[in-house]
């Protein structure tokens, strides 16, 4: 399934909104309906992206900017045949990667209060929200519930993770000469490096990180924004349930050996449990790969022994004290 902006002229859009509009309205009064319509949705401070199984859609979410620091999620709605397939986590799971991405610092959320949204409640539990009062324009309501959450730090102020850019094909292409990372990520023997392969990987990369299938991350020098490596976190197919994630992470030959792959990982795992709803990350190093090993074990990973040749680490959410 891809995620998609959605520019809400589809008719299959407009009908999944008045199905949400349809719901608010038989459970809360008027006056505690606070579910935007087409018009509302179109308004310039909002975002909307939409969930899609093919040519089928599953499900909606949107992105309000209330100040340069603060969000609020608005229109999440699931289509009734995809209930229960995980479609509104990976919705709240994008909308926050967007907010961190913008550099909010919090985000914020109204439902309602009634049984009817107990669902929903302990979706926005298990992604680290938490009661609050009213914010921005809401009043106090026996009908809403309003929740928040601070958002996972993309900084430590030495690095930062942010999306890749087009512009890093040429730092990628250099990368792909370096005989250690060729090693280590098993290019192929006649590979010839070169910056039209190294744009289509980064636009393969963000259509897979539009359909869930990885979440790449740059890692660049927090001050003068120069790329310095990267990692990415890449959802088991073997879980159907996406709570257990494999990590990866590199970095480039001038930067190594300066504690940037350490700094990364730590951002990288509070980002995977905080932003991303997983719960456990595996991670497999080389066995004669020291360097990467000591990065694991510095970053709270154990090692649990050997798996297909390589060194298998994990580490959980659960009393998690790292992220």
């Amino acid at each position: 399934m891809t995620i998609q902006l959605d520019n809400l002229t589809r008719p299959e859009v407009a009908q999944l909104l008045e199905e949400h509009l349809t719901d608010m309205r038989a459970v809360s009064p008027p006056e505690s309906v606070h579910a935007l319509d087409l018009e509302g949705l179109r308004k310039p401070e909002l975002t909307f992206w939409t969930l899609w199984d093919g040519g089928t859609l599953a499900g909606c979410a949107a992105l309000k900017e209330l100040t340069p620091q603060h969000g609020e999620l608005k229109s999440m709605r699931t289509a009734a045949a995809f209930r229960r397939r995980g479609v509104a986590a990976r919705l709240l799971a994008h909308v926050l990667d967007e907010a961190s991405e913008r550099g909010y610092m919090r985000l914020s959320l109204e439902t309602g209060s009634q049984p009817f949204f107990a669902p929903a409640h302990q979706l926005y539990t298990r992604f680290g929200f938490v009661a609050c009062g009213p914010f921005a324009a809401y009043k106090d309501d026996p009908n809403s519930t309003f929740m928040t959450r601070t958002l996972a730090a993309r900084s430590d102020g030495t690095v930062r993770l942010t999306r890749f850019a087009a512009t890093d094909a040429p730092v990628l292409c250099a990368g792909d000469h370096d005989p250690e990372h060729r090693l280590r990520f098993d290019f192929p023997a006649d590979f010839v490096p070169s910056v039209a392969h190294a744009e289509a990987v980064l636009a393969r990369w963000e259509q897979e990180r539009l359909s869930g299938v990885r979440f790449p991350f740059a890692v660049r020098d927090a001050h003068s924004s120069t790329l310095l490596g990267g990692c990415e976190l890449q959802p088991l197919e073997s879980d159907s349930q996406r709570r257990t994630a494999n990590l990866s992470y590199w970095t480039y030959p001038e930067h190594r050996g300066k504690g940037v792959a350490t700094r990364a990982v730590a951002l990288a795992c509070q980002l995977a449990f905080e932003t991303y709803g997983f719960e456990q990350l595996e991670l497999l190093t080389a066995p004669d790969n020291t360097a990467s090993r000591r990065v694991a074990l510095r970053s709270g990973f154990q090692e649990l022994g050997l798996r297909d040749g390589e060194v298998l680490h994990t580490r959980t959410k659960v009393g998690d004290t790292q992220g």
